[in-house]
């Protein structure tokens, strides 16, 4: 994510002119040659002699972060443990859904979506803010959890907190963004095993808003989620509904691979459109599950499972697939491209450049019957 580009994706925003991040020499102390290529910076000293922590930089802690990856691969590995022993540590099953508490987890989930929905045409309560800015936000957010490798659940939230907010309290446009980068903050505070300090969103705003805005701004905004911040986002349903539908046999695994950085693609392209609110999360997910599958060419598009599992018929979601199709045609050419950018990367398989289906098939569930 290139500063300059943050500035200008959000200039629209506000007019509000950004502070510059410049700061007098009696304030703050330049750090040595030694120091600034040190991985960690230490201490400095101001002219008053007292000792001021230097501040980590997003460049210095990624050094520090390689660093310590290097120092854990280059352990020796104990030569007490057996290979039995290292079979124990299997990490697989810790990413899915365990069999008999998927129906229990889907429940509770269907239960928190229905509890947390927002209506998707909220936005007319705004008197400064439209639907245009919460988009232009929304691509800044999903650039600053791909620069700080943020779960896609912790973005989800962070847009699902945002739009619960916005629905209850008309905000400035100028406040828009202290909004979003605060939703961001709970959402890493909720889901991330290492959260970003409050600090680093002071960085990521460009010095807009300073640490006190922030935290006023988060007890404000827990106040009006009535401190509610689980929730049933696209990207929970998705995770079950692809353990009940995955890909069969022959396809490779790194056709399941693109399966799934396919289905994230298009609920994500879903979170800059307001007119997606419409459906519920579940269905979105059922319907990029659908549409996932109509785009690789993988047979039934419609599983039984999936529509015993999700409650769904293909008749139910069909408004939701065909929504989700007219976006996928259109990322290519849209103004936003923070999330096609972000699935063209070799990381993500490149699946935003698969080219979507011309036309959706009159039957999507080939005439398929739940045993």
């Amino acid at each position: 994510m290139k500063r300059g580009q943050d500035s200008r994706s959000l200039a629209s925003l506000s007019s509000v002119s950004q502070p510059s991040r410049s700061t007098s020499s009696a304030s703050i102390c330049t750090l040595d040659s030694a120091h600034t290529s040190a991985s960690v910076p230490g201490p400095t000293s101001c002219a008053d002699g007292k000792r001021v922590p230097a501040r980590v930089t997003r460049q210095q802690a990624a050094r520090q972060r390689e660093l310590e990856v290097c120092l854990l691969q280059s352990l020796p590995s104990s030569d007490d443990e057996s290979d039995d022993e290292l079979e124990t540590f299997d990490l697989e099953p810790a990413a899915t859904c365990p069999a008999n508490y998927r129906r229990e987890i889907h429940a509770h989930l269907r239960e928190l979506e229905r509890e947390g929905a927002v209506h998707h045409n909220y936005m007319a309560l705004q008197r400064d803010v439209t639907a245009q800015m919460r988009s232009i936000l929304v691509d800044w957010l999903v650039e600053v959890a791909q620069e700080y490798h943020l779960a896609n659940e912790t973005l989800h939230l962070c847009v699902y907190y945002t739009d619960r907010f916005l629905s209850r309290l008309p905000v400035q446009r100028s406040r828009l963004q202290l909004v979003g980068i605060t939703c961001m903050l709970l959402a890493c505070k909720f889901e991330e095993v290492n959260p970003l300090a409050v600090d680093e969103f002071v960085y990521i705003s460009d010095g807009a808003y300073s640490k006190d805005e922030i935290l006023r701004m988060e007890s404000m905004v827990l106040g009006k989620l009535d401190f509610s911040l689980s929730a049933g986002t696209s990207t929970a349903f998705l995770k079950g509904y692809e353990e009940i539908s995955p890909l069969d046999a022959p396809h490779a695994e790194v056709d399941a691979q693109r399966y799934h950085c396919l289905s994230s693609y298009l609920i994500e392209l879903a979170l800059q459109e307001t007119d997606c609110l419409r459906w519920l999360p579940s269905m979105v997910a059922a319907s990029a599950i659908c549409l996932a599958r109509v785009t690789l060419g993988v047979r039934p598009y419609w599983t039984p499972q999936l529509q015993a599992f999700s409650a769904y018929d293909a008749s139910a979601v069909r408004a939701c697939i065909v929504e989700l199709h007219s976006l996928h045609r259109k990322a290519a050419a849209a103004t936003l491209r923070a999330v096609f950018d972000k699935y063209a990367t070799p990381a993500f398989f490149g699946v935003s450049s698969l080219s979507p289906p011309e036309t959706l098939p009159l039957v999507l569930d080939n005439s398929a019957k739940v045993d």
